[in-house]
C-alpha cells in the first residue's frame, strides 16, 4: 500500500482501498485535465506509479472548466444527487496530495485549480 492511498482513505474517512484508490483515480484524472503536459508530467512523477496515467493520459477533455467536484461526478458516473460524495473525493484526494507530494509540484498544481481548493492543497495566493 502507497502513503498516497493511505492518506487519501484516512483523509476520507473511507472504509476501504477500493473507494479510496476509485476517489483518488477520479479525481486525478479531472485535475489532469486541467494541467498542461508539463505540470501533469511532474504529478505524475510524485504520485505511486499505478496513479501516474491518470494526469498524463487525459483523452477528451470535455468538461475541463466545470467546477473540479462537477467534473469528478462526470468521471465517476455520479447521479447528479451523489454531489456530496464528489466533494468528499476531492477533498480527500487533493488532502492526500498535500501530505505526499513535494512543495513545487503543488504550486504548479494549485495555479490550476480554483482558490478554494488551491487552500486545500496548502497552497494560496
Amino acid at each position: 500500500m502507497s502513503a498516497f492511498i493511505d492518506a487519501v482513505r484516512h483523509h476520507g474517512d473511507f472504509d476501504g482501498d477500493r473507494e479510496a484508490r476509485i476517489a483518488a483515480r477520479v479525481t486525478l484524472v479531472a485535475i489532469g485535465d486541467r494541467l498542461d503536459d508539463a505540470d501533469a508530467d511532474a504529478l505524475a512523477e510524485s504520485l505511486p506509479e499505478s496513479f501516474a496515467d491518470a494526469v498524463t493520459d487525459v483523452g477528451s477533455v470535455d468538461g475541463a472548466d466545470e467546477a473540479l467536484a462537477a467534473r469528478v461526478a462526470t468521471v465517476a458516473g455520479l447521479a447528479e444527487s451523489e454531489r456530496g460524495r464528489a466533494d468528499g473525493y476531492v477533498d480527500a484526494t487533493l488532502r492526500a496530495l498535500r501530505d505526499t507530494v513535494p512543495g513545487d509540484v503543488l504550486v504548479r498544481v494549485a495555479d490550476a485549480l480554483p482558490d478554494e481548493r488551491a487552500r486545500t492543497l496548502g497552497v494560496a495566493d
